[in-house]
């Protein structure tokens, strides 16, 4: 097992994904706990040629993650619904002079290929972007 923080850091959460290939050959899956580490640790997967055989799951819908979903890279997150959470957040600031409750439960959602259609129909639109195992190399510069 290996443990790091990567202060939510997608260069820190890259080269902790590496040091754990490393660390270990072998390893089958990656759990992320924050929104840059999946997509940092689908780069280091896609670079290590290691897709299909290192499971990433993590925490987080953003665009990039969403995409390597959809690609196979990542096997799916838990989308937390953000604009709830916002909403209470505020709510609750208001009412500090009373009594609110310690814990508020707002609820997520498990995100895998199969989900990510009704997810971006109902609530998240179009929201892609590039994951690394879709970019195409870029054209070598014109030598004289």
């Amino acid at each position: 097992m290996f443990e790091q923080p990567d202060d939510d850091n997608l260069e820190t959460a890259v080269d902790l994904a590496a040091k754990a290939l490393v660390a270990d050959p072998g390893l089958a899956g990656i759990f992320c706990s924050d929104a840059s580490n999946p997509f940092g640790a689908a780069r280091t997967v896609v670079n290590a040629g290691k897709v299909g055989r290192v499971s990433i799951v993590g925490m987080d819908d953003l665009q990039e993650t969403l995409t390597c979903i959809e690609d196979g890279v990542i096997a799916g997150v838990k989308a937390q619904h953000q604009w709830e959470v916002g909403d209470w957040a505020v709510k609750y600031l208001v009412a500090m002079n009373h009594k609110v409750p310690r814990e508020h439960a707002t609820g997520s959602q498990m995100l895998t290929k199969a989900e990510l259609a009704g997810w971006r129909q109902s609530a998240q639109g179009d929201r892609r972007d590039r994951c690394p195992r879709r970019r195409t190399p870029a054209p070598p510069p014109n030598l004289p």
